[in-house]
């Protein structure tokens, strides 16, 4: 399930995004709240609370010992809080908008197969995007986007490996951008 909604006041805006997705063995939740103000015309100032969550749970065996069930559990939570800017621009009987944005927040995690091993660390985001805004109805429109964004973990990690219990700690970056595709829905009050 994917919803992507928007309430907008005169100078105000209210986004919400809300995505679940769920399987035998994995669930995760996305949740997004956003709200902006009109600082001029047609240029909309806004904050972001992002809130992730994914849980795993796998039962497998290996094919050289089926005698025995492995078990793989990981959870992961993201917070994140940033600001965006859009401008809008009338073109056809809808707006051309341009947005771009900024976000940072802590991620927390903890992943047990055979030892546990936790995860802390940071994520910062910065995305580009060019949208339209397409009124369907008196109180609707939809807003396609295509955004380029960039992120980057830093992630620390700790183990407690095996029957010596050896404990080891990593420091890890990992970096990615690509583009991406989103369907945005707007209410009008």
């Amino acid at each position: 399930m994917f919803l992507i909604a928007a309430v907008k006041i005169r100078p105000i805006t209210l986004l919400w995004q809300f995505l679940i997705m769920n399987s035998d063995d994995e669930f995760k939740l996305n949740l997004q709240l956003s709200g902006g103000y009109f600082v001029a015309d047609n240029l909309l100032f806004g904050i972001d609370a992002n809130i992730r969550t994914n849980d795993v749970l796998k039962n497998y065996t290996d094919p050289s010992d089926t005698n025995y069930l492995y078990s793989l559990t990981s959870k992961e939570t993201t917070m994140l809080f940033g600001g965006f800017l859009r401008y809008y621009l009338r073109v056809g009987s809808g707006f051309l908008f341009a947005s771009s944005g900024f976000d940072y927040g802590m991620m927390n995690s903890e992943v047990t197969e055979t030892f546990l091993q936790e995860y802390s660390g940071t994520e910062t985001n910065m995305k580009f995007g060019l949208g339209y805004s397409i009124k369907i109805a008196s109180k609707f429109c939809i807003e396609p986007e295509i955004m380029y964004y960039m992120k980057e973990r830093i992630i620390e990690s700790e183990s407690n490996a095996g029957l010596l219990n050896i404990q080891e700690e990593i420091k890890t970056t990992e970096s990615t951008e690509g583009i991406k595709f989103k369907l945005g829905i707007s209410f009008y009050l």
